[in-house]
């Protein structure tokens, strides 16, 4: 690292400054502590995709914006409304920048560093409660990198339980995040019936691999932390159903959180706001069941 910069915490401050750098093919990332729905959120992220369209648009495509923006996300801790939001849906909107959302440390830094070798923008969210894995059950987000080499290459899902073929109802959990530890927790009550799938990236989405795995258990739930309604989640749902018709048997269902103004500062309502493993024991339950 050749240059070290501390600004000061308005996120449009070094948000701005790695458009500029960005602008002109200088490598930089910005880190933000939070990510959550406000204007900031906006500043913190538009300019790396109006930068992205400028490059392209007035450069005639031939052009780079190498930007990689991290930032935590996601409830944990009581943080209420203003740093435990789940704003993936607004960030894939954004256009021309890519979106990873890790659920373990050796992800997470193997996406890194594909962000490094990748010309585009790219916004990298960590959940905050799987920081030193400090929610109980996520204890295998703290894992290290297998080699120093690993990269994870952006739009590469990984199986985190996979199934064998069944006469017997399957289904497969498609997630990423903390989700991945919801749905592992869940999928305990169902031995060889749950396919879970970690997604990792969001923008560019495996669809691959999903359908992949649709095709081999004929079901399939979406799990987010953000509410479902005009969410990635929804998105997916739809495209699953479109693209993979002929292989499901049952319309595929999403679970997110509950749909509130605003995140809970209480802990207890936190928890009853979040999804959680019984409540995708439910939708498991349901969806076997079809």
């Amino acid at each position: 690292m050749k240059n070290r910069f501390v600004k000061q915490i308005p996120f449009s401050g070094f948000s701005g400054y790695g458009g500029g750098l960005a602008l002109l093919n200088l490598l930089n990332v910005p880190e933000g502590q939070q990510a959550y729905t406000t204007p900031g959120t906006y500043s913190w992220t538009a300019p790396a995709g109006v930068t992205k369209v400028s490059v392209v648009c007035v450069g005639g495509g031939g052009g780079a914006a190498p930007y990689s923006g991290n930032g935590g996300i996601g409830a944990y801790g009581s943080g209420g409304p203003y740093h435990s939001s789940s704003v993936e849906s607004v960030l894939s909107n954004i256009r021309g920048i890519k979106v990873a959302y890790p659920s373990n440390g050796a992800d997470l830094k193997g996406l890194i560093k594909a962000a490094f070798h990748d010309p585009n923008p790219v916004v990298m969210l960590e959940h905050k409660g799987l920081y030193w894995s400090k929610i109980p059950g996520t204890e295998e987000a703290k894992c290290i990198e297998p080699s120093s080499d690993y990269i994870v290459p952006l739009g590469k899902a990984r199986t985190v339980l996979e199934v064998n073929p069944s006469e017997d109802s399957q289904c497969s959990i498609i997630t990423y995040g903390r989700g991945v530890y919801w749905a592992k927790e869940a999928a305990e009550k169902f031995p060889g019936a749950v396919e879970i799938i970690d997604l990792r990236s969001i923008v560019p989405v495996d669809m691959e691999a999903i359908a992949a795995s649709v095709a081999k258990t004929n079901r399939c739930l979406i799990l987010t932390e953000e509410p479902v309604e005009n969410s990635f989640g929804q998105s997916l749902s739809g495209r699953i159903s479109s693209e993979c018709f002929e292989s499901l048997d049952a319309a595929p269902k999403t679970l997110g959180s509950v749909s509130l103004p605003a995140i809970p500062l209480n802990s207890e309502m936190e928890a009853a706001m979040l999804p959680s493993a019984k409540k995708v024991e439910v939708e498991i339950e349901e969806l076997l069941s079809y």
